[in-house]
């Protein structure tokens, strides 16, 4: 019997918390563990998942994917022992694709991801911006990141 799939969002509303970190390093121990692991870079303006996770020269993306250029089985990539789905990082395409992407179009893509999954991690963007609350409107749970510093909880 297959469990069904969970996507998870790791958002935060600063940057530099450890979103990113914390999805690959998180994604790469699960996979470990012998989980069937997908990491999606959702974060369309400052995309770095792929960096993170040493993919510098990754023909197609997510973009791709949201500007109908290219189909979801086209963008995942095997790193690591876990399946990675990067963002890629074209200035000229980003405002394009953000100023017309729709949340139901997301939402449709992350279900054809848990199709070929069992465990979605999400790295969002920063903030609260149209395209973080996409990101988070896409999964079914959210992981918050935080960070203390000088006593105070930034998230």
């Amino acid at each position: 019997m297959r469990v069904r799939p969970r996507s998870i969002v790791i958002a935060s509303g600063k940057g530099g918390a450890g979103k990113t970190t914390l999805t690959a390093n998180l994604g790469v121990a699960l996979g470990v563990l012998g989980r069937d692991v997908t990491i999606l870079d959702g974060d369309l303006a400052m995309a770095n998942l792929g960096i993170i996770m040493g993919m510098h020269k990754c023909e197609v993306s997510f973009l791709d994917v949201l500007t109908g250029k290219a189909d979801v089985k086209d963008v995942i990539y095997e790193n690591h022992g876990i399946k990675v789905v990067p963002t890629g990082f074209r200035f000229e395409d980003v405002h394009d694709v953000l100023s017309k992407v729709k949340r139901e179009r997301v939402e449709e893509i992350v279900e054809k991801f848990l199709r070929q999954t069992e465990l979605l991690l999400i790295d969002a963007p920063a903030g609260i911006a149209d395209a973080t609350i996409i990101s988070i409107a896409a999964a079914r749970e959210m992981l918050p990141v935080c960070n203390l510093r000088n006593g105070r909880c930034y998230s």
